[in-house]
């Protein structure tokens, strides 16, 4: 849920603004406040899919940003957020670029799966895509002078859909998961997104938003906020003397 906004920040590690700086604060303060929340990881192995996504463009230098999470039944357990390489033409593009990312964690943890578990019988594996362009293109062997120069460097991608190692499927982008990764969202749609990171087999429905804060964090933050207070009259207090 931070992977994207410490991916923005990062990029100003050798020279920091003040602007960066406030934005490490808000990041600090978010961490500080869902400090009782967590990923919950769950037995089940089934269904292993992958979320992928990318964002067009959406940096300054004008390379676009790759996002994918994986889950192992309802656990998230690989996920990444990072600046592609190479300058994208297109949407479309960039969606190949962070396909192609996507596609080699997931085939790996099929294949670690099989040698570990004796009666695991691998399946074709579900990737999430939302662009409909991506999808076709991938199953299509025919191309256009638009995608001309992208067949050589997917065509593995194809390869394992023919093998039925992968499938792609199309998932609306309002439900995409893997959004967050690829850009900073606005509070509502983040909360719900962050939803998918919490096991459904939870002993609460809704763990981001029901889940009791504990009784520790909310006394500290008490004592904090009277620490404040009392520090900010005697600030007035002195001021108050100095004028006199």
């Amino acid at each position: 849920d931070i992977a994207c906004a410490v991916g923005k920040v990062a990029q100003f590690s050798n020279c920091p603004t003040v602007q960066a700086n406030r934005a490490v604060d808000h990041i600090f303060r978010y961490v500080n406040g869902t400090r009782h929340l967590g990923i919950t990881l769950g037995p089940d192995i089934e269904p292993l899919h992958t979320f992928c996504d990318a964002a067009h463009t959406t940096d300054p230098g004008l390379k676009s940003i790759t996002g994918f999470m994986i889950r192992l039944g309802t656990s998230p357990i690989i996920w990444s957020s990072k600046k592609q390489v190479l300058t994208t033409l297109s949407t479309m593009e960039s969606e190949l670029d962070a396909l192609a990312h996507a596609v080699v964690p997931t085939l790996w943890l099929r294949e670690l799966l099989s040698e570990l578990l004796d009666n695991y019988s691998p399946s074709t594996i579900t990737i999430l895509q939302d662009n409909q362009g991506t999808i076709q293109h991938c199953k299509n062997e025919q191309s256009s002078n638009r995608t001309a120069h992208l067949q050589r460097r997917y065509h593995f991608v194809k390869q394992y859909i023919e093998l039925k190692h992968i499938e792609l499927k199309h998932l609306a982008g309002t439900e995409m998961v893997a959004d967050q990764l690829t850009k900073i969202l606005p509070r509502e749609t983040h909360k719900k997104h962050c939803r998918h990171f919490m096991s459904t087999n939870d002993f609460y429905a809704d763990p981001f938003f029901r889940l009791p804060v504990p009784e520790e964090i909310v006394e500290e933050a008490r004592k904090k906020k009277k620490q404040k207070s009392e520090e900010d009259e005697e600030l007035l207090l002195q001021s108050a003397k100095l004028l006199e």
